[in-house]
């Protein structure tokens, strides 16, 4: 499965619909429902029962769809802490020690 089969089966089964699925994705209806159809045949499963205008998961559908949700949401995780990421400062601190290696500690061999 694709990133993209993944987000487009995703759509789908969120919507209920090809057509929902495509406007929740900002693509055309044709190229979610390619999607969709090229996972169930490289697959050779049906993920949809198609009723008219909408779809209903199939048993199948309905096991994959815990974890492909949980793929994306992982992934939306890792996208948000990167963003978090951008806002912050980076860089490196340097530290240094100026003078005798031993300042203020006591060396009992040399006279006070």
């Amino acid at each position: 499965m694709t990133p993209t089969q993944g987000r487009a089966f995703l759509a789908v089964a969120i919507e209920g619909s090809f057509t929902g699925a495509a406007k929740r994705l900002n693509l055309s209806q044709p190229s979610v429902t390619t999607q969709v159809g090229l996972l169930e045949r490289q697959y050779k499963v049906e993920l949809f029962h198609r009723i008219g205008r909408g779809v209903r998961l199939t048993p199948a559908g309905n096991a994959l769809l815990p974890t492909v949700r949980r793929l994306f949401t992982s992934l939306d995780e890792a996208t948000a802490y990167l963003e978090d990421l951008r806002g912050q400062r980076q860089g490196y601190n340097r530290l240094c020690q100026v003078g005798n290696s031993h300042a203020g500690r006591h060396d009992a061999r040399r006279p006070r």
